[in-house]
């Protein structure tokens, strides 16, 4: 069930357990929520047909399809879940979005449809793939199972899921404990399967006028150390920090892209939230919050660009992400067992991993691997910030090269499952140097 951890939580719990106590129409009230933000409606629950969810709302009864959203409350019917013939562990990040996309396209691939039904238990679904573009017999299932990337990890350990998506890579520890366990090379091509690109995304309210932030100004605002907006060329406005859980592989990549080495300090006062969306609506509701988000939640916020430690600054964009340039870039991931991996589920990585999965990464938000050509004209921000005699003489003086010669940058899936980023430029003169 999706939350927000502040200080309000048990007050509101206690409120919530008084009304249902005595209002039973309230005990039978429900919410439904998609992923991806675009349904929240909350009415008194009254029944579950034909993969459809029946509430009672002020404008009357409203039909919404399971496949579209999650139920939250008491009164929400539940699914049995047991006889899923493929179960997947999917980061809160990837699953929501991304997966019931990657299943309908899955399940087009072999002439079938995907009945996709949110089985009540927090954000887990159910897919049965229906013969004939779902007009006979059930084919197959899969149940696919919210969890975060390390426990998703965990899980694969314990073999229960077959296949885990992590918005992390694996750490050499996990894959240690994994293949001592029978589970084979982690880290190979035949079990490490990158799907997409994302970016995490510094976002704050819209009205919020500051345009960038520093890495090193990012880690002071997150230790406490600068705590109102003036300081960094906003309104007199205190901060309001917000983070996320710790096991969640976007607080993971986070931390590593910005501290490195250094210590990590989270102010005590942080809000976390328990996923992406959750952190969204803070910054676009609260004009104090600051908070990072995958790409695919940006959502009407603010996002900033990022100025990395050498002073040159990076917008958060697709291109940027694909070239492996912004900071806080990030791969998205499949992981399976060697020893226990069926056909059902060797199919489903393989669509995952191909070029027809691209256009459902892109709908899902997400940056997938399809060619994209951008001229780098010499006044752009960006190659004036490399212009600059005062930025970093390495990364710069390797871009000012480039730039000299370079008009355009292309960006390509490689053939091999374990590099699939390719980065070429074009000369003037047609000529080609690969990275």
């Amino acid at each position: 069930m999706s939350k927000l951890t502040t200080g309000l939580s048990v007050g509101m719990l206690a409120l919530t357990a008084a009304l249902s106590a005595t209002n039973p129409a309230f005990a039978q009230q429900v919410t439904l929520t998609s992923s991806d933000g675009t349904v929240n409606m909350t009415g008194i629950f009254k029944e579950f047909r034909d993969n459809n969810y029946v509430i009672s709302t002020a404008l009357g009864d409203m039909r919404v399809s399971a496949s579209r959203v999650s139920c939250i409350g008491d009164a929400c019917p539940t699914f049995e879940t047991a006889s899923a013939d493929l179960v997947v562990g999917v980061s809160d990040t990837v699953g929501l979005s991304l997966m019931p996309l990657l299943l309908e396209g899955y399940a087009g691939g072999f002439g079938a449809a995907a009945d996709l039904v949110n089985t009540g238990n927090d954000d887990d679904l159910i897919a049965k793939m229906i013969g004939e573009e779902g007009l006979v017999d059930e084919l197959s299932s899969i149940l696919v199972n919210s969890t975060t990337s390390s426990r998703g990890f965990s899980e694969l350990l314990a073999k229960e899921i077959e296949v885990g998506m992590a918005s992390r890579r694996i750490r050499p520890d996990e894959a240690r404990e994994l293949r001592a366990d029978g589970a084979g090379n982690m880290i190979s091509p035949a079990q490490e399967h990158i799907i997409a690109m994302d970016s995490l995304v510094i976002i704050t309210h819209p009205n919020n006028p500051v345009s960038s932030l520093t890495s090193e100004q990012i880690r002071q605002i997150y230790a406490g150390q600068i705590t109102n907006w003036s300081e960094v060329g906003g309104r007199d406005l205190p901060i309001t920090v917000v983070t996320r859980p710790e096991g969640s592989g976007t607080r993971d990549v986070f931390e590593e892209r910005i501290y490195g080495e250094r210590e990590i300090e989270t102010v005590a006062t942080a809000v976390v939230a328990d996923s992406n969306e959750d952190a969204a609506s803070l910054a676009t509701e609260d004009e104090s919050t600051v908070a990072f988000v995958s790409y695919a939640y940006q959502r009407g916020a603010n996002s900033l660009v990022l100025v990395n430690d050498c002073g040159i600054p990076s917008e958060p964009t697709a291109f940027a992400a694909r070239t492996e340039e912004y900071p806080l870039q990030r791969r998205l991931y499949l992981y399976s067992r060697e020893d226990t991996l069926s056909d059902s589920g060797r199919a489903l990585l393989d669509f995952a991993t191909s070029t027809p999965a691209d256009s459902r990464i892109c709908k899902a938000g997400f940056i997938g691997f399809a060619v994209d050509r951008r001229e780098m004209s010499l006044d752009s921000p960006r190659a004036r910030a490399l212009l600059d005699p005062n930025a970093d003489n390495y990364d710069a003086g390797f871009m000012r090269n480039m730039l000299a010669v370079t008009p355009t940058m292309t960006v390509c899936r490689h053939p091999s499952a374990s590099v699939q980023v390719l980065r070429s430029w074009t000369s003037v003169a047609g000529s080609t140097r690969p990275a």
